[in-house]
């Protein structure tokens, strides 16, 4: 019997695996002379388009079939070890070791940024580059604060108090910063000045933004089922970030292909847009720790709050 279409894409054998990612490889470096040498005929997006379907198919295939034996060999590995076990079995241990690194990339980026800010005389890029350095100090002081605290000796409620608390402070250091962006998104569509950045630049930005994108789209499923206010705090840090390097991605990429053209409207409505989405993700940070700190103000109520976080570490 033949094998239907899904079938001979789920299973397209080694022969069309390894032509496939020949093809994707020619695309890609096809991608790249054509950013630097600035083309942007036709043939140029029948090479964007190409690489991107390739890389998707080599990312599905990865999933389904190279990631899971990767990932189940790597798993007993690290069951032998007594750090890389508790980052395996403990969600909330391993989002604040990611969140190290995070803060370390984000530090990193936002000195990029500074440095185009500089170089192009743009207010813009230096208003990203302290908005990712403002972030970064608030994961940094978040993962800082919890590791001197889990060392020290607290009862369980205590605990929760303070973790409520941060989670509080983040909501509305979210809600400051994001009325502070909104001005310079209000700088930004105003002014009639624009940077043009060659096609390294927008690679690394593009590169950037998919990353903080792919990460924050798997903590925000992760960190649904966790109550933990810490993980919590950092999974909306890290859903902040990824929605201004959007802004950030357009932004260089209508300077660099917009021609010309006045997109002044859709740079104002992503940027605003972008901006609120924050600040309602902000306040609903702040109403749902008030509410979870006036439960652990009742006695039966707390015990029901400790028992939720108690059951997802």
């Amino acid at each position: 019997m033949k094998k239907s279409l899904w079938e001979r894409i789920k299973h397209p054998g080694a022969a069309v695996a390894v032509a496939v990612v020949l093809l994707t490889i020619a695309l890609i470096a096809g991608t790249i002379v054509c950013l630097v040498r600035q083309y942007t005929g036709v043939f140029s997006y029948v090479l964007y388009v190409g690489a991107a379907i390739g890389l998707s198919y080599i990312v599905f295939l990865l999933v389904r079939g190279g990631i899971p034996a990767t990932k189940a060999f790597l798993l007993a590995w690290a069951c032998r070890h007594k750090f890389t076990a508790h980052l395996v079995e403990d969600y909330g241990f391993r989002t604040l070791i990611f969140a190290t690194l995070s803060f370390a990339v984000n530090v990193g980026y936002a000195l990029f940024e500074g440095v185009m800010g500089i170089l192009s005389h743009s207010i813009w890029y230096g208003s990203l580059a302290a908005y990712y350095i403002l972030l970064s100090l608030i994961r940094g002081f978040i993962v800082i604060r919890e590791h001197r605290k889990s060392a020290a000796k607290e009862g369980e409620r205590a605990a929760l108090t303070r973790k409520l608390k941060t989670y509080r402070g983040c909501g509305i250091s979210l809600m400051v910063l994001d009325v502070a962006m909104c001005v310079a998104v209000t700088q930004m569509v105003l002014s009639e000045h624009t940077v043009s950045h060659e096609g390294m630049m927008i690679l690394v930005i593009a590169m950037y933004t998919f990353y903080k994108a792919i990460m924050a789209v798997t903590n925000l499923v992760k960190a649904s089922r966790i109550k933990d206010p810490i993980v919590l705090s950092l999974r909306d840090i890290n859903i902040a970030d990824a929605l201004i390097s959007v802004i950030s991605l357009e932004t260089a990429m209508l300077a660099a292909f917009g021609q010309g053209e006045d997109m002044r409207i859709l740079k104002a409505i992503t940027g605003f847009f972008v901006c609120a989405l924050t600040i309602v993700l902000g306040v609903v940070m702040v109403i749902q720790a008030n509410r979870r700190l006036k439960a652990l103000a009742s006695a039966p109520a707390a015990e029901e709050c400790i028992r939720e976080v108690n059951e997802h570490e």
